[in-house]
């Protein structure tokens, strides 16, 4: 018979890919609605990354147009990224709770993306209560005024509740003779 045959088979060989780790720095318990709120993603890669935030409630993405999402291109050949988000005080309703999600997935890959994903609860505050002054008014420096707060109502995890007094100087109307002066308000 004698027949023999050649053949030639080259391989590419191509590393493991394993998808980007994703981490997301772990939420307070609550936050203030006028407290601006700082995120962090930590992200471990071995190749360049798009990293995107985005918040999952979408009648907030669409109608509150302060919460912007923010889209970054991690470029480095692999290592640790670190990428934060700012939420705008008062961006977030009192009572509410909302869904933030960062995603990250290597560019010109087709390892599917990953994300991590936290909840932020948005305080409430106190309602129901009263203040009161006494006397009703007085003369600045001399009349001694007592003031008064009651029956206010909050979750259990915000008691005890405190308050401060400020003060305001404001312009006064009724000094027509010297409309810059002063007047205090509490």
């Amino acid at each position: 018979d004698g027949v023999t045959a050649n053949t030639t088979v080259t391989l590419q060989l191509r590393p493991i890919v394993t998808a980007p780790v994703v981490a997301l720095a772990p939420p307070l318990t609550k936050y203030n609605a006028d407290t601006k709120i700082i995120l962090t993603a930590k992200i471990i890669a071995n190749y360049d990354c798009l990293g995107v935030w985005s918040i999952l409630d979408t009648s907030l993405a669409a109608s509150n147009s302060t919460f912007t999402v923010s889209r970054t291109v991690m470029t480095s050949e692999a290592g640790i990224f670190y990428f934060q988000q700012g939420i705008p005080a008062s961006t977030l309703s009192p009572g509410g709770s909302y869904t933030i999600r960062f995603t990250a997935n290597y560019i010109n890959s087709t390892i599917q993306s990953v994300y991590a994903q936290i909840t932020l609860v948005i305080n409430r505050g106190p309602v129901g209560g009263a203040m009161e002054i006494d006397p009703a008014s007085g003369t600045a420096l001399t009349t001694s005024f007592t003031i008064s707060t009651f029956n206010w109502n909050d979750e259990p995890v915000n008691l005890p509740l405190f308050f401060t007094y400020k003060q305001l100087l404001v312009p006064s109307p009724q000094l027509a003779a010297s409309a810059t002066s002063p007047q205090l308000l509490i």
